[in-house]
């Protein structure tokens, strides 16, 4: 067997294992999108989609749509995110709550060289944050207090409609 056939053979079984990972990966993401109630737009946002070229070839392919290394990183971001809120706010109401309220934002220490937050909504944040931003507001909602993260919500909520990934 040639080198060249080999290559072959292991650049089209890498191509198989990111195909299946980028499978798994937007399944997860849709998930993410069905339980932040998000448009198809922000969705397409969320995940750095933004050209009529991209949103078209997504939306005719998205079976055998490869995710790019910057899309896979974006997806981990935003499902750490998810996680983390999930755990500490516990309740799909809060959740969305929290996604959608400027106020949001303030119970985190965000330098705002970094991040401007000012009237923005941690879901339009993630929508537009670049890939250093991204991983910034990650960290710091992974490290935040569950406390710091329920401010602004209302106590009696209590019913758990949360959803695991």
């Amino acid at each position: 067997m040639s080198h060249m056939h080999q290559y072959r053979i292991l650049e089209r079984e890498k191509q198989n294992k990111r195909l299946l990972e980028s499978r798994l990966l937007l399944r997860a993401f849709q998930r993410l999108c069905e339980h932040w109630d998000l448009s198809r737009k922000e969705g397409f946002e969320l995940l750095g989609l933004n050209s009529l070229h991209q949103l078209s070839s997504w939306q005719s392919n998205a079976a055998d749509m490869l995710l790019t290394d910057a899309q896979i990183e974006r997806l981990s971001f935003l499902l750490s995110i998810h996680q983390t809120l999930d755990q500490h706010l516990q309740v799909q109401t809060l959740l969305l709550k929290w996604l959608r309220d400027p106020q949001s934002l303030g119970a985190l220490s965000l330098d705002s060289a970094q991040v401007p937050t000012i009237d923005t909504t941690p879901l339009e944040l993630f929508r537009w944050a670049n890939k250093q931003q991204l991983r910034y507001i990650a960290q710091q909602i992974i490290d935040a207090e569950p406390s710091a993260l329920l401010l602004n919500t209302p106590a009696q909520l209590t019913a758990n409609s949360s959803i695991r990934f």
